[in-house]
């Protein structure tokens, strides 16, 4: 039986990341506004199968930092709620994310709830009633990658941006070790990325099971696994470091502070309260 310490919520995404992380990378780049990387690990969560979780994702974004400078934007965001339930229109949750990194934010509630602090938001950005809407040629180059012929080439293509860790000790992000991250990267990732359903329904396809003890998918026989790999080998253990480092970072990632999180996102501190709670009530596992 192979074991990994906090795994049990390790899901991987359609191009290998960390489901968790992914979506700490998405708050940290709306508050960057910095709306390509933003859509980028938006659509990373829409397309690998988790539209629940982005869509309650940004309802929790909008009534913990949007909700004090946008009021106005509530209707949208349920309106935009139901139809995305109802249409599973990427332009949709796109168009959300976009609208959001043009509006201010404000991190009172957040700071004070998950990070045990209080303060005051320092505004660099001038409030506006924007309400943007992504063109479909925008929306495409966000799609899923199953043109390109040597399947091996889609991680190297396809990771763009690095996932974001330097908050994962100051926001309790709860995950394996480095260590054991590496292992399931190279040797275990199809298991863990059969918890998303865009590897579940091609697992399927080719009548692969879990093996809960050893870790790995099993095949019915050896046709369905060789037609398997032919279609879907990432070969993640055979990236060179750059592209793995993208997915599960480096084995000495720094950690930032407190104090450095407020400081690149412009809040100042009054006063920081003692008692603790755990920011993974804000991004889950």
């Amino acid at each position: 039986m192979v074991s990994f310490t906090n795994d049990e919520y390790f899901i991987y995404t359609r191009y290998l990341y960390n489901l968790t992380e992914v979506k700490q990378s998405l708050f940290l780049s709306l508050l960057e506004h910095d709306i390509n990387e933003s859509l980028f690990w938006a659509y990373e969560i829409h397309y690998s199968g988790h539209e629940d979780c982005l869509f309650n994702f940004i309802n929790t974004l909008f009534n913990t930092i949007y909700i004090y400078d946008n009021p106005e934007l509530a209707n949208y965001i349920n309106t935009s709620n139901t139809e995305y339930k109802n249409t599973n229109n990427p332009e949709i949750c796109g168009n959300i994310i976009a609208t959001f990194c043009t509006r201010r934010y404000d991190l009172q509630y957040f700071c004070k709830t998950f990070l045990n602090c209080t303060g005051n938001q320092n505004h660099k950005r001038t409030k506006n009633n924007m309400i943007v809407k992504l063109s479909q040629t925008t929306i495409q180059k966000y799609q899923t990658d199953e043109t390109t012929p040597h399947k091996y080439k889609i991680l190297e293509k396809q990771c763009i941006y690095p996932i974001r860790k330097m908050y994962n000790d100051l926001f309790d992000i709860c995950i394996p070790s480095f260590n054991d991250t590496y292992q399931i990267y190279n040797y275990h990732w199809l298991y863990y990325a059969n918890h998303s359903p865009i590897w579940n329904n091609r697992i399927n396809l080719f009548n692969g099971i879990p093996d809960n003890d050893k870790k790995i998918i099993v095949f019915e026989d050896d046709d369905d696994l060789e037609e398997f790999y032919l279609k879907w080998q990432y070969d993640p253990d055979e990236q060179d470091c750059q592209v793995q480092s993208k997915s599960i970072g480096f084995n000495n990632d720094k950690q930032l502070s407190l104090k450095d999180f407020c400081n690149n996102y412009n809040f100042k501190i009054k006063f920081k309260i003692i008692k603790k709670q755990l920011t993974n009530e804000f991004i889950p596992n």
